[in-house]
């Protein structure tokens, strides 16, 4: 399996300012906010959707991804990211990071302010299984979600969450997720620039 440019030699120099960072299990409503932050201008840069975009056609995820890490190391998808930071023109967020080893990659190189998106367990499954708009390799079942929630626990998204910037409750509507989620974005820009 090939994929995109491989390259990573020493990074281009990354932006001076701050570089958001939203993160949050499965259903926790990230998906929601990606299309909400492109509309207002931003460059969101999504791990899952880099990934698709660099695999064969059915290719499996997990394989693809364990393929990426032996062939060209642990860090492979956090110098993905790091790639596309580097080459955005717009103001970009990142989602989508949930292994720990790849956060602190990315805050060694970026300075980096991650948002954590959290949602009582229960709603976020009803909401995981019940998208249907959600790609094939998003859970269809009550034991799909578990195995998948096994599997991010394993990579270090709960203490990702834990030390987390910021951390908004999704227990709310659409638009009160927004809305906290563009009001961290405009103070984190004015404060830290």
């Amino acid at each position: 399996m090939e994929a995109k440019s491989l390259d990573y030699g020493p990074a281009k120099k990354a932006p001076s300012g701050p570089v958001m960072c939203i993160v949050g299990r499965q259903g926790s409503g990230k998906s929601t906010l990606n299309g909400m932050l492109e509309e207002q201008g931003y460059r969101v840069i999504e791990l899952s959707d880099l990934v698709r975009k660099a695999m064969p056609p059915g290719a499996s995820i997990s394989d693809f991804v364990k393929e990426m890490k032996e062939r060209y190391g642990d860090m492979v998808l956090a110098k993905w990211i790091l790639e596309e930071v580097n080459a955005s023109k717009k103001r970009p967020v990142i989602t989508g990071v949930k292994g720990q080893a790849e956060m602190d990659f990315l805050r060694k190189h970026l300075n980096l302010v991650v948002v954590a998106i959290d949602i009582p367990a229960q709603l976020r499954m009803e909401r995981a299984i019940g998208n249907t708009a959600a790609p094939k390799d998003h859970p269809k079942s009550v034991e799909q979600f578990l195995r998948k929630e096994e599997s991010e626990e394993r990579m270090g998204l709960p203490e990702i969450i834990a030390f987390a910037d910021y951390v908004i409750i999704n227990d709310g509507t659409i638009e009160a997720l927004k809305s906290k989620v563009l009001g961290i974005i405009k103070s984190v820009y004015m404060l830290r620039t």
